[in-house]
């Protein structure tokens, strides 16, 4: 079983911000697997699938993108999962809209819902998506920036976004790292690295 995270913030007004591409990702993959059982547990948004021949747990915590690492470690506790069954996808102002990057430990780069999982898991051992939302223009809040919504150029992007987020953590799943940093990172839009 796999325990599969998408950060992000709770209610109608941050839907559609860069700061939830995790959740975006979860919604769209929720989709994908067929499955409709949601639940609430954990202070999250749960819901099961099947990615391949493995079960996976598809989660959205409610907690609010600060203090995600909280709900992550209670169900991680629940299902008994080691860190290595644990994928987080998150948005990085380091990496240009779009780009992607596979990552396995390190700090937290200053993303405050990265070091929540760490401070509450007590390591970082532990399979990073992250999404490129590029970084405000000069001058500009940053704060601001990841809590504005999407422009409409980005949202002309976001759809196969989605679709290449979501056919990275399939083949994430079903082969395993190497498979997909040999798989996807020779392709444009993604920029897979360990």
């Amino acid at each position: 079983m796999k325990l599969i995270v998408g950060l992000g913030n709770p209610g109608k007004e941050y839907e559609m911000t860069r700061h939830n591409l995790g959740f975006l990702v979860i919604d769209r993959l929720a989709r994908d697997t067929g499955e409709s059982r949601k639940q609430r547990k954990f202070n999250a948004l749960l819901n099961r699938g099947k990615i391949g021949n493995k079960q996976v747990i598809l989660m959205k915590p409610l907690t609010y993108m600060n203090l995600s690492g909280a709900a992550v470690k209670k169900a991680s506790d629940y299902f008994h999962l080691p860190l290595h069954d644990l994928m987080v996808i998150h948005d990085d102002l380091d990496l240009a809209f779009g780009r992607f990057k596979i990552k396995i430990g390190g700090g937290d780069a200053g993303h405050k819902g990265i070091r929540s999982l760490i401070d509450h898991l007590g390591d970082d051992e532990f399979v990073r998506v992250r999404i490129g939302i590029g970084r405000p223009e000069k001058g500009g809040d940053v704060v601001d920036y990841v809590l504005d919504p999407l422009n409409e150029s980005e949202q002309s992007e976001l759809p196969e976004i989605l679709n290449s987020a979501c056919l990275l953590i399939q083949t994430l799943i079903r082969s395993g790292v190497d498979a997909a940093m040999n798989t996807f990172h020779k392709k444009k839009s993604l920029d897979v690295r360990r």
